[in-house]
Parts: C-alpha cells; sequence; structure tokens
C-alpha cells in the first residue's frame, strides 16, 4: 500500500505541480514582457492550475515537505502587502534567488495572487499597476520563479533516482531510515489527514463563517480570498484526502489504506467512506464564490462545515482505532 501510494499519487502530484509551476513562472514572464489583458489572463489561469496541484499534495506534506520547509516557502498565510510593496520599492535586484531571502509572508503563491489580483478595482486595476511598474511585474516573476524552484526541490526528493524518498515510504519497516516500522509511516499520514481536515473544518470554513466573531461573516479569513479561490482550495483539499485514503490520483489506482481498513473493519471502512464522499459531496453544492456564500448562503457553508468536522471525527475515531494510530499534536495549534 505504501509503495503504491508513493508511486501512484505522491510522485504524479509533485510532478504534475514542478509542471505547473513551471508554466506559471514562463506566463509571468510573459506578463513582465508585456503587461496586457491576455497576458493576465494567462497568469491567472496558470497561478489557479498551480495552486490547485500544491492543495491537492497537502494530506501527504510529509518528509521532504517537512524537511524543505515546503509550505513557508510556497504557500505561507498570511501574507505581509506594506513588506511586499517595499520589496517592490527598493533597490534590490529582483531575482528568485533574492525572493529566496526575503521572509515567507513575502512570498508564495498568495503574494503572486496578491500581484495578479484585485477584488475591488478589478483587472483593469492591476494591469494598471503592472504597466506602470516594472518592478512590479519583475518582482511578480521573481516570486514565481522562487516557487519553480522549490517545486523541482520537492519533486525531485521524492522522484525515483533522484532523493527517492518515495523508496522511503515504500521501504517502511524493512530498512527505511525514516520509518523504522510500517506503523510509523501509517501514523504520520494518518496524523497528516487528520491536520488536513481540521484546517478544512475550522481554519477555513469555521473561520470564514465567522462562527468565532460573534457570527459575523469573514470572508477575508479564506487565505486565497482575493481571488475568489477559497471554494476551489476547499474541494482541492478533500480531493487530497480522498487520494490517501482511496489510494487513486489522475485515473490511475493502486492499494490503498481503504484496502487495509476494510481488510480489518469493512464497517468501519464503510463509515469512512461514506464521511468522505459526503464531505465532498456537500461542498461541491456551495454555490460559487465561497467568499460570497458564507454571507448569502450561510446554511449550505455551515452543512459543508458540519460535513467537515464530522470527517475530522471520523479519521480521529474510526481510522485511528482500527489501524492503532499513535495521534499526535498538530503543529498549526496554538498552545
Amino acid at each position: 500500500m505504501l509503495r503504491d501510494l508513493a508511486a501512484v499519487v505522491i510522485v504524479p502530484t509533485y510532478e504534475r505541480f514542478a509542471a505547473e509551476a513551471d508554466l506559471l513562472a514562463a506566463a509571468a514572464a510573459q506578463l513582465d514582457a508585456a503587461p496586457e489583458a491576455a497576458a493576465l489572463l494567462a497568469a491567472q489561469s496558470a497561478w489557479r492550475r498551480t495552486r490547485a496541484v500544491w492543495k491537492q499534495s497537502e494530506a501527504f506534506a510529509i518528509g521532504p515537505a517537512e524537511t524543505l520547509r515546503s509550505a513557508a516557502k510556497i504557500d505561507w498565510a498570511p501574507i505581509r502587502s506594506e513588506r511586499i510593496e517595499s520589496a517592490i520599492a527598493s533597490t534590490a535586484e529582483l531575482t528568485g534567488a533574492h525572493v529566496e531571502n526575503l521572509g515567507a509572508n513575502l512570498k508564495g503563491l498568495l503574494t503572486i495572487e496578491y500581484l495578479l489580483f484585485d477584488p475591488v478595482g478589478g483587472d483593469v486595476a492591476v494591469l494598471t499597476a503592472l504597466a506602470d511598474a516594472p518592478r512590479r511585474r519583475r518582482f511578480a516573476l521573481a516570486v514565481a520563479e522562487n516557487i519553480r524552484d522549490h517545486a523541482v526541490l520537492l519533486r525531485d526528493a521524492w522522484r525515483p533516482g533522484a532523493g527517492d524518498f518515495a523508496a522511503e515510504l515504500g521501504d517502511a519497516g524493512q530498512g527505511s531510515a525514516a520509518f523504522p516500522t510500517v506503523k510509523s509511516a501509517v501514523d504520520k499520514l494518518v496524523n497528516q489527514m487528520i491536520f488536513l481536515s481540521e484546517d478544512i473544518a475550522d481554519t477555513q470554513l469555521l473561520a470564514a463563517l465567522g462562527t468565532r466573531n460573534g457570527g459575523v461573516p469573514q470572508p477575508e479569513a479564506l487565505d486565497a480570498h482575493r481571488s475568489e479561490n477559497g471554494l476551489a482550495d476547499l474541494l482541492d483539499n478533500l480531493a487530497s484526502i480522498q487520494s490517501v485514503y482511496f489510494g487513486g490520483y489522475s485515473g490511475r489506482q493502486g492499494a490503498s489504506l481503504s484496502d487495509v481498513v476494510d481488510g480489518i473493519s469493512p464497517g468501519a471502512a464503510g463509515v469512512l467512506s461514506l464521511a468522505l464522499i459526503r464531505a465532498m459531496e456537500t461542498a461541491s453544492g456551495i454555490p460559487q464564490p465561497l467568499e460570497q456564500a458564507v454571507e448569502t448562503d450561510e446554511e449550505l457553508v455551515a452543512r459543508a462545515q458540519f460535513r467537515a468536522k464530522e470527517l475530522m471525527r471520523r479519521l480521529e475515531i474510526d481510522l485511528v482505532s482500527v489501524l492503532g494510530t499513535t495521534l499526535r499534536f498538530n503543529p498549526s495549534d496554538g498552545d
């Protein structure tokens, strides 16, 4: 199962992520050369595709993603717009290498979003700002190149023939330095799935509904609210959990956690499958964009939040008990 998960799900996802990040850098270069409407649309589309694959990888952000601190380099939230503007206004040469040395809140996908999307002025405002400021375009390109470089590092860290962390995962309990037992590898994966389900239920949906803020909707609590990409983020994260549990990606299928659970407890397998399906179906029923739906279709969003929380509990209770997983603290939690 672990070997198939690496070969069928993880490595292909990171390969696609690196490919999309390369296209994003190319689109940013075109926009730098010609800040026109068609180039902006191409860059925005490339950004959405790149972000989609990144979000589809978060249920297995283990191993190299941790040691390389990929999330901090690629998708830190929140960004600091005033610091981004200061970096643009500086006299430093704007290259991918320069961006590498900047703080996490000045780079990554959300910084690209900040430069390519304007929820108030729209594309006209974005194009005006880019056309009037060559360094703004160059900064967008440098950030995109930095994302591309980190995508390649992450891909190569997993890819057979390179870093081959795929073999570390597949050889768990059979000589793997990272995973001395099969249980240690399964524990890592299950905990990451739980952490992501908690993020979906609480950090994304509960926060956007404003439940923690007197019931006043907070659409800006969604990381990618400027581009109204919140629903896509949600669905891609749920797809990531499904890929790990069911062992499939992009039309390919391998041995899966669901097979293992079904072999031990068919009842628990049914409960987990239903929770995953319900969470995805309910979230898919939210009208686009989520940033507006939290205000106009609050009941639907609240139902999706309930299903996401239910999924988290089923993972914590049923999956953990069947597999004998040791639960860890979510590193994203406070104290």
